[in-house]
């Protein structure tokens, strides 16, 4: 199951479409269904993990890998989006992701292109969720 909780602030064209994409990429991943998860990302996507004992880098096909097989993702998870921050073709957004006893707080970066909002980053902090 997905819950989204976004700011008043964010609705409307385009915070609201950056939500779109980030709350359709978290509910491809919490189904895992790492070819809809895939749409959402841009082919140089990386993302850096920081775990309590080591740091992981997941480049878009890395992500997608471990989606298909199960390693990340295929459970509910609940989504907030705290903050975006658009300027142009660019967007930033503030996220946090629990599931399970984990939680991943984010810092996401899109790219608005082929006339939708493609995530190019994230750096992504985790641990027990309290």
């Amino acid at each position: 199951m997905l819950t989204l909780v976004t700011l008043a602030s964010l609705s409307g064209a385009p915070h609201g479409d950056v939500a779109a994409a980030l709350t359709s990429f978290t509910e491809a991943v919490a189904r895992g269904d790492a070819t809809t998860a895939g749409k959402h990302l841009h082919p140089a996507y990386v993302e850096v993990v920081q775990l309590p004992d080591q740091e992981l880098v997941l480049t878009a096909e890395a992500y997608l890998g471990g989606v298909d097989a199960g390693r990340i993702g295929g459970k509910p998870i609940d989504l907030t989006i705290c903050a975006i921050d658009v300027h142009g073709r660019v967007a930033t957004a503030s996220t946090v992701r629990r599931t399970g006893d984990m939680v991943l707080v984010s810092a996401v970066t899109l790219v608005h292109r082929d006339d939708a909002w493609t995530i190019t980053s994230a750096s992504t902090w985790t641990g027990a969720a309290e």
